[in-house]
């Protein structure tokens, strides 16, 4: 018996299983943190580091 977090498992098999499926999610986490935005995000993000921008420049010419 291996104890994982906790979990006492049982089996090799839970094991491997387990395995498998922490790399799975960590191929999709790095996938999707890889990917490029969504046009219409991207351009939210864009407008909110220039209005950010504006901010900061206003608060040290003050």
């Amino acid at each position: 018996m291996l104890d994982y977090g906790g979990t006492m498992l049982g089996s090799p098999c839970e094991t491997i299983l387990l395995g498998r499926i922490g790399s799975e999610l960590a191929v999709v986490l790095h996938d999707t943190l890889q990917s490029p935005l969504p046009e219409g995000l991207q351009l939210l993000v864009e407008r909110l580091d220039r209005d950010l921008q504006a901010e900061d420049d206003a608060s040290q010419e003050s």
